[in-house]
């Protein structure tokens, strides 16, 4: 029997030519950078249609390559960002994997950057792709308002409650973020992103010149229960300087502590912001004090550790060693001579 099989004169896949606008595709892509994450290049991606085919025999299909080499091919274009904006319009079958390496990493700085992109990840497949977020005010003729902010942070607090299937965690997706950075912000200024910045996924957050009140930041630090790693970089302004630390003060129990692992302070000296933090840190029950790696600039010659605080560094941490600069105070001789503690000075 005489097999009849019908194909349009051209059997490539047929893509729709209409020029895509900036909220649809990626029509600023030139515009962006490669180091930085590609907004605006898979706004609404169309998914190419596939060629046309009609036969009377059923059985009859054609070929197509197996998703293990697929997955190899994307895995090695991992920072191919041009090359990897082609695969995920290419079709179904390369979208998924292609955007999760096009959407690791995530930095914003204008006004416009996060109207679209708030619009992009209102889509979870998207915002599940996030790993990396970077967040940075800008100037003023550049900063963003308050709600723009808190907009775009929703759609990340809405994964939240979300399950993650078999294929996101194959895939690397369905986690959240997991490193939060945020430079030149000025809390008082906006009080709706000061309440959804907590992300509950993040495990590693960086602070730089940052306008925020004493209490509020140790509330702040407070939400994040995944936290592991905390960095205060320099110029980050409290409200309150003269902030003494309370060793008796109440930590609310109605949510998990973090659990830090890593502690600096680099970039600057400010010995208000780092008694303040370290005095949160030693605010913790003995218990919950995993700390491997402390990095410090200088330290306050007025601040001890309380011995239930040594105890639990001397079982707790497991590896590390430090030494002691012939300048450091009483407080960075104490934690060297733990010799499980990997200390960092930065003079």
């Amino acid at each position: 029997m005489t097999q009849i099989l019908l194909r349009p004169p051209f059997p490539s896949t047929v893509w729709n030519t209409r020029r895509p606008s900036l909220t649809q595709t990626g029509a600023a892509m030139a515009n962006n950078s490669y180091n930085e994450a590609p907004l605006g290049t898979l706004a609404e991606l169309p998914v190419a249609s596939c060629p046309v085919e009609t036969t009377v025999h059923t059985l009859s299909q054609r070929p197509r390559l197996p998703p293990e080499l697929t997955d190899k091919v994307i895995d090695h274009l991992h920072s191919d960002i041009p090359t990897l904006c082609a695969c995920a319009l290419a079709g179904r079958a390369l979208h998924a994997r292609a955007r999760a390496y096009l959407f690791r990493t995530v930095e914003i700085w204008t006004s416009r950057k996060c109207v679209r992109a708030t619009s992009w990840f209102v889509e979870p497949a998207y915002a599940r792709c996030v790993r990396t977020l970077r967040l940075t005010m800008g100037d003023a003729t550049e900063a963003w308002g308050d709600e723009r902010t808190a907009a775009l942070l929703r759609c990340f607090h809405a994964l939240a409650d979300e399950g993650s299937n078999n294929q996101e965690q194959w895939l690397g997706t369905g986690v959240g973020v997991e490193m939060l950075c945020l430079r030149w912000f000025s809390f008082a200024n906006m009080p709706q992103t000061s309440r959804l910045l907590a992300l509950p996924s993040v495990t590693t957050l960086e602070l730089t010149h940052l306008r925020i009140e004493v209490p509020h930041l140790l509330e702040f630090l407070n939400a994040f229960p995944a936290l592991e790693s905390l960095t205060v970089g320099s110029g980050l302004k409290l409200s309150i300087p003269s902030y003494y630390w309370n060793s008796m003060s109440p930590l609310p129990s109605a949510r998990p502590q973090p659990r830090l692992r890593t502690l600096d302070f680099a970039n600057g000296y400010c010995p208000v912001t780092e008694l303040t933090v370290f005095q949160w840190f030693l605010d913790q029950p003995p218990d919950q004090i995993h700390i491997k790696r402390l990095g410090y600039v200088l330290a306050p010659k007025s601040l001890q550790l309380p011995a239930s605080v040594l105890k639990a560094l001397v079982e707790m941490v497991a590896f590390g060693c430090g030494h002691v600069h012939k300048y450091s105070p009483v407080i960075i001789e104490h934690l060297a001579v733990l010799r499980t503690l990997e200390v960092h000075f930065f003079f």
